[in-house]
Parts: C-alpha cells; sequence; structure tokens
C-alpha cells in the first residue's frame, strides 16, 4: 500500500544548534567520527553505490589517527534525513518473501532497488534461502546507510560487529561486544532492582 517515492524526512534547521543534521556536524564540521573502513570499501567496488556515497577529506579527525571520510548525502547542517520509505517496505516484504520461500519475488524487490541505484542485478546463480536473505542485509545497510536502522539489524538478525570484538582501537584500548545502549541513570536511581 505505500507508494512508490513515498519519504518522510526529519528536517534540520541551520540557526538551531539542536535541530542541526548530527551527521553532517559530527563528520564534516567536528570532525569527530567518519565512515567506517566497511563503507568506504564497499563505495570503492565499480560502479560506485550513490547511497553509501562518501568523500576522503584527507583530514585527521580529532584523535589525530583517524582520516575523516564525510558522508556525500548529509554535507550540510540543513540536509533531511529519512524516517519512512518506501524501499523500507519493500524490504520488509522481501524478508517476509524469503520466510515464505517465494525467493524469486524477494529477487526482483531487491533488483529494483539496485537498478534504482546504478547497481548491476543480484544474480546469485542459485537462489537459495541464505543468499538471498544476505543481499537483503546488504542492501538495508546501503538503503538505510546512517539513518538509525543497522543497530537494529545487528542485533534482530544477529549480525557480527564490525569492528570484531577484541579489534583495537586506533589510541589504545578494545572493542567489546556491546550491542545495545546502556540504560540511562535515571533507569537505574528509578529502579534499584536492575
Amino acid at each position: 500500500m505505500i507508494p512508490p517515492g513515498f519519504e518522510v524526512d526529519i528536517d534540520h534547521d541551520a540557526t538551531d544548534p539542536r535541530r542541526q543534521n548530527l551527521v553532517f556536524i559530527q563528520t564534516l564540521q567536528q570532525q569527530f567520527a567518519s565512515a567506517d573502513t566497511s563503507i568506504q570499501n564497499r563505495y570503492a567496488q565499480l560502479p560506485h553505490d550513490p547511497r553509501i556515497a562518501v568523500t576522503n577529506t584527507g583530514a585527521l579527525g580529532s584523535d589525530g589517527a583517524t582520516v575523516i571520510w564525510s558522508i556525500n548525502k548529509d554535507a550540510t547542517a540543513t540536509a533531511p534525513q529519512a524516517v519512512a520509505k518506501y524501499s523500507e517496505a519493500q524490504l520488509i516484504i522481501a524478508e517476509n518473501d524469503v520466510n515464505t520461500g517465494s525467493l524469486p519475488a524477494a529477487r526482483d524487490i531487491i533488483n529494483a532497488l539496485r537498478t534504482a541505484a546504478g547497481q548491476p542485478a543480484f544474480n546469485p546463480g542459485t537462489l537459495t534461502a541464505a543468499n538471498v536473505m544476505a543481499e537483503i542485509v546488504e542492501q538495508r545497510r546501503r538503503e538505510f546507510f546512517l539513518e538509525g536502522h543497522r543497530l537494529g539489524d545487528i542485533r534482530r538478525l544477529n549480525l557480527p560487529l564490525s569492528p570484531a570484538t577484541g579489534a583495537p582501537y586506533v589510541s589504545g584500548g578494545t572493542y567489546s561486544d556491546q550491542s545495545c545502549f546502556p540504560l540511562p541513570n535515571i533507569e537505574r536511581i528509578n529502579n534499584p532492582n536492575l
């Protein structure tokens, strides 16, 4: 029932800092964050996927070691960010198609999204639930890049963390296996049984 082209966005304001696009603020303006190397490597593959377009700024981030790769789709403080869109509904349908054994229907949805992004068709040879689901996960990563879906996908589908648990930080320490947000202090204070 969701029409092609449907999208609801969060609008941002250039004058009120609390309403600015935080992806832009964190990457380009304050240089606190950079696109992950997994995205950099995916974007390097030809043909480039505009959904995950990134640019090497050559600048070092605030840690003095990380090169900042800016995210092209959030290139201004006022760039809107999607909350809901047609492609999300399509990928939900495709995931249901995999779960009900309609693999060709799921492949058709994947290919429509890939075509819209200027990517070659998904053609795994033999269609299996595993390879179609893996491609749905990849399309979700690309379609919803920096839109707040990835952590939910990691938790819901039990995807591996990147960087992997135990991988070293650039400036010391290692990554943990945490895949949820810590409870705010107010929650712990209000419920001493936690």
